[in-house]
């Protein structure tokens, strides 16, 4: 690794990967392309990591963390990488033999470009089992096409296909990345499109391993963090974009769309269909457009434009955000609740029935089933028969127990009880 510099730095980042990082450094020795240097980073890992990393000897430059530090990690890597371009692997990652030669040929192919991707296979832990072949398969498209589809549907590049001018450009494209715990590669790459075209080897070139340590395993946190990040970076996005950008990635340009005014319009009414089905982003979407809605113009441009009036906007606010949720959460809290207090009602409805044959208790009987007809009554409970089994009860309490009119009344009991049990879903 004396002398000249590389064409190209790999840099691997390993963390507690003792299972799989041999596999990892023997795809990239294997490389075709032969022209680079391969740095690692043991960030602090508490298995055997080190001792594997170390039989390689020479062939890799190593540098140690006592402890686990992400940040310091990179900078340390990058800091040391002395090739023209950076390429970055995962250390549960695998590439196919020909992944550095065929990015190599795209820079030879487009000059210009600076920041390149492959496709990426997503696999199970053995690398055989295939789970997706489609997610980080995308098709070339300009930056503004990119921001489009990564605002809708999330990361769609794998960050061990990457090659990227060793310029410096990676650490400014990840300098606001450490708020983050979840999508750190889905900001980043956002950040890229925001700036420059990226051009993707539309051939597999990476396989994406997928396994019980993965930082993407969807336990409880990590959904939760997702969904919160994903709002908040949409959100951010939204407000970073030029309006060329804007019309660009999602405008009707051949409408002419040239006022300001007009622009945020469509930023505001797409930004709010979008968030419907995406994650988190609806609560956004609304603070969006109670920020703007008062921009010079706007309000009455959505009005006499695009039939959006002060009402739709209320309407807006009552279907939408956490609020609905919340709405979500107290309905299901309320729910249950009835379903408990029916169930009670039922078991109570049973009672009665069973004893309505025993004519020295029809008096207290007809007590507890007036309590019973008020409580089904006070829960909101919109029934006709219902209301037969109250005339039928007062008229009982009114001119005395008369045997039809109460076998009429326990056989209507009966029936309601059914459907109750039917609304509680005990049939």
């Amino acid at each position: 690794m004396e002398g000249k510099n590389p064409k190209i730095s790999v840099v691997m980042p390993c963390y507690n990967h003792e299972e799989f990082v041999a596999e990892a450094i023997e795809s990239v020795l294997a490389q075709t392309y032969q022209d680079f240097e391969f740095i690692v980073c043991n960030n602090g890992s508490t298995d055997r990591c080190g001792e594997i990393i170390d039989r390689y000897g020479d062939r890799l430059h190593v540098i140690t963390l006592e402890e686990n530090n992400g940040r310091r990690c990179h900078e340390l890597l990058y800091e040391a990488a002395r090739g023209e371009f950076l390429a970055w692997i995962a250390s549960d990652d695998y590439w196919y033999p020909d992944k550095l030669e065929a990015q190599v040929e795209a820079i030879r192919q487009f000059p210009e470009c600076n920041i390149f991707f492959a496709w990426a296979e997503v696999t199970g832990s053995n690398l055989q089992d295939v789970i997706d072949r489609k997610r980080f398969a995308q098709k070339n498209r300009s930056r503004y096409k990119w921001i489009q589809e990564m605002i809708i549907k999330g990361t769609l590049m794998d960050a061990s296909s990457i090659l990227v001018r060793n310029d410096g450009r990676l650490l400014k494209y990840q300098e606001d990345i450490e708020r983050f715990r979840q999508l750190t590669d889905f900001k980043t790459y956002l950040n890229m499109v925001l700036e420059e075209d990226i051009y993707v080897v539309e051939k597999f070139l990476v396989k994406h391993r997928t396994h019980g340590k993965n930082l993407s395993v969807p336990t409880m946190d990590a959904m939760i963090r997702t969904v919160n990040e994903r709002g908040y970076i949409t959100y951010e996005i939204w407000e970073q974009l030029t309006d060329e950008e804007f019309v660009e990635a999602f405008g009707e340009k051949e409408c002419g769309l040239k006022a300001p005014e007009d622009i945020m319009c469509q930023r505001m009414l797409i930004y709010m269909k979008l968030a419907v089905n995406i994650p988190g982003c609806e609560s956004y979407a609304l603070a969006y457009v109670w920020r703007h809605y008062f921009d010079s113009g706007v309000s009455e441009l959505l009005k006499s434009k695009y039939g959006f009036t002060k009402q739709d906007l209320y309407q807006y606010t009552s279907e939408t955000g956490e609020g609905k949720y919340w709405g979500m959460v107290q309905e299901s809290e309320r729910a249950s609740k009835r379903k408990k207090y029916l169930l009670e009602i039922i078991r109570c409805n049973n009672k009665i029935i069973t004893c309505a044959d025993n004519q020295s208790l029809r008096g207290e009987l007809l007590q507890l089933i007036r309590k019973v007809l008020d409580n089904l009554r006070n829960i909101g409970v919109d029934d006709a028969l219902l209301q037969t089994c109250v005339e039928k009860q007062t008229y009982l309490e009114q001119l005395g127990i008369v045997e039809g009119i109460w076998l009429e009344l326990i056989n209507d009991i009966s029936m309601l009880n059914k459907r109750l049990e039917c609304e509680c879903g005990l049939e």
